[in-house]
């Protein structure tokens, strides 16, 4: 498969892998749109894939969304009433 896909993307299979595995360094837009065309992606699926490929965007996703997690609301709880409000007066 991933000799297919290189093939189709037009980049060697041993650049693919190394785009696979993370160890190539900033693929141009190019080979980036020769991919996406090649996996069939929509508009949302390559914004990803150029986002996830640009070290810079990269870093700035991870650091939005690890300050969206560290703001997000602590999870709601109920609280049960106090023993006495809850039982009527015998």
């Amino acid at each position: 498969m991933t000799a297919e896909l290189a093939h189709l993307a037009g980049i060697s299979a041993e650049y693919y892998q190394r785009l696979e595995q993370g160890r190539a360094a900033n693929p141009s837009a190019e080979v980036l749109d020769s991919l996406a065309a090649a996996l069939r992606l929509n508009p949302v699926e390559i914004e990803r894939l150029h986002a996830l490929a640009r070290p810079a965007l990269r870093n700035r996703l991870r650091r939005t969304a690890s300050r969206t997690a560290a703001h997000a609301p602590p999870p709601h709880r109920h609280l049960h009433p106090a023993p006495d409000t809850a039982l009527p007066a015998l």
